[in-house]
């Protein structure tokens, strides 16, 4: 068992995860999940830096993994992430992960949304002997909670930060090269169940390493099985939101015009 006096979590789910499910064989499951996705958290977990790999057979650059600078645990379509304290550097190593995740994830049609918090936080790895599979793999603390809630209420695809942890980071920064001033995240109305939210949203649009455009979101959002009306229009009011956040962000990424199922 660990305990984290005080740490930042955030949580994302897969949004549609139900649809993909259902929509699918348990193959194409299968290879959506284990390839594309846990493929992208390693990647998006790894930092930035690679390593030539090599299985015997043959050789390949990949994530190197040792270069993680935060925890993280994947259950389904949740993914949850925490850092080892409540510093400014680790409030930009959580940023860092999520945007990667957010960025990358898109690029493979597979659109988040979660939510970053703080607080303190219990960890606890256990096995039981037993014939069969038993593990108990448990995370709980506020800002688990906290992070979830926020998560649930919004409609887009996006991150949102809570009070709490903006306000824990920005008395943490010493300013100068804070993620506030170079743009990593921005004061953005969140889109949520209750209306629109003043926050603070991370940028995943901009990502380096992945040319998003609004061409990429309409076809991450794409749907796995045709919904019913309601459920419909659930999905193209969180497109909406989504493009919405891309536009404002990188005006440029409008440039190539939404067609398709989507079109008016």
């Amino acid at each position: 068992m660990k305990r984290y006096e005080s740490t930042y979590v955030a949580c994302l789910d897969i949004l549609g995860f139900k649809d993909i499910v259902l929509g699918h064989s348990h193959e194409h499951l299968e290879s959506l999940y284990l390839r594309a996705f846990c493929g992208t958290i390693e990647h998006a977990l790894s930092n930035g830096k690679y390593i030539l790999q090599d299985d015997g057979d043959s050789e390949r650059i990949g994530p190197d993994t040792r270069q993680a600078a935060v925890n993280s645990i994947l259950v389904s379509d949740s993914i949850v992430i925490w850092t080892n304290d409540g510093s400014a550097e680790s409030f930009s190593h959580i940023v860092t992960a999520v945007r990667n995740l957010l960025a990358l994830s898109m690029m493979d049609g597979i659109p988040l949304r979660g939510a970053i918090s703080t607080g303190p936080l219990t960890w606890a790895l256990n096995q039981w002997p037993s014939q069969t599979h038993n593990f108990q793999h448990s995370l709980f603390g506020k800002a688990i909670v906290e992070a979830v809630s926020a998560e649930k209420q919004q409609e887009w695809c996006g991150c949102m930060i809570d009070e709490a942890a903006i306000e824990s980071y920005k008395s943490n920064c010493s300013g100068g090269h804070s993620l506030i001033e170079n743009k990593l995240i921005l004061s953005y109305p969140i889109p949520t169940k209750d209306g629109e939210v003043e926050g603070y949203a991370v940028d995943w649009v901009n990502h380096p390493q992945a040319p998003i455009h609004t061409r990429t979101v309409v076809d991450a959002f794409a749907p796995h099985m045709k919904p019913e009306p309601a459920e419909w229009e659930k999905i193209k009011r969180k497109l909406e939101n989504t493009l919405k956040f891309v536009k404002y962000v990188k005006p440029s990424a409008n440039q190539e015009p939404v067609r398709g199922i989507w079109a008016r």
